[in-house]
């Protein structure tokens, strides 16, 4: 009988593994998946205006939401370091990689919610937002790419930090244009008379 330890053992380099998918691909993926959607709710690619400066900072001229850049991107910014710290207690069951793409598909979620009509008349009859009509899809991808820039800047911070730059964001958002993301939220689900004649003043 053979000895079993004689017998060629196979070659483990010839055996082909499968390669993991680059997580940037991934992201592209989902931005892609995203404005495909936005496209059928009826968004348009680029400001009707037909100015093409980046950015935009009045909330309430015909241009907000509609440029790469406006004041509600920081709050985006804010959503990236919300979602790391949501799933962060998940580190030890979840990757690196695979924490981040679901903070993606989350923002992804998100704006393409934001932009049903039943979001955009929310907005619409109950915060300051009078003549939001939805945002456009240059607009939306880059709301996805300050997502990621909160999350990539969470994940390099101590949770102290990341609070402190959340709070200074909220605060300056507040003195400058009378909104931040904790309004919006409260705005969009319990909207407070009170909060709505301050915004307006």
């Amino acid at each position: 009988m053979q000895d079993s330890r004689s017998e060629p053992q196979p070659n483990d380099s010839s055996v082909p593994t499968p390669r993991a998918r680059p997580l940037g691909l991934d992201v592209v993926m989902i931005a892609i998946l995203m404005a495909a959607a936005l496209w059928m709710l009826g968004r348009t690619p680029w400001c009707q205006c037909g100015e093409y400066s980046p950015w935009s900072w009045d909330i309430n001229s015909q241009h907000n939401s509609q440029h790469l850049i406006d004041p509600y991107f920081f709050t985006h910014v804010l959503h990236g370091v919300l979602f790391f710290a949501a799933l962060w207690p998940l580190r030890h069951r979840l990757s690196d990689g695979i924490r981040l793409k679901l903070a993606v598909v989350f923002e992804a979620a998100w704006e393409i919610l934001e932009n049903t009509p039943l979001i955009i008349e929310r907005y619409r009859a109950t915060t300051i937002s009078l003549d939001y009509y939805g945002d456009s899809i240059a607009n939306s991808v880059f709301d996805l790419l300050a997502c990621i820039t909160g999350y990539a800047i969470a994940s390099r911070l101590r949770w102290t930090y990341s609070l402190a730059l959340l709070i200074v964001v909220e605060v300056v958002l507040l003195a400058t244009i009378r909104d931040s993301l904790l309004l919006n939220v409260i705005m969009l689900v319990w909207p407070s008379d009170a909060i709505l004649q301050w915004q307006s003043g």
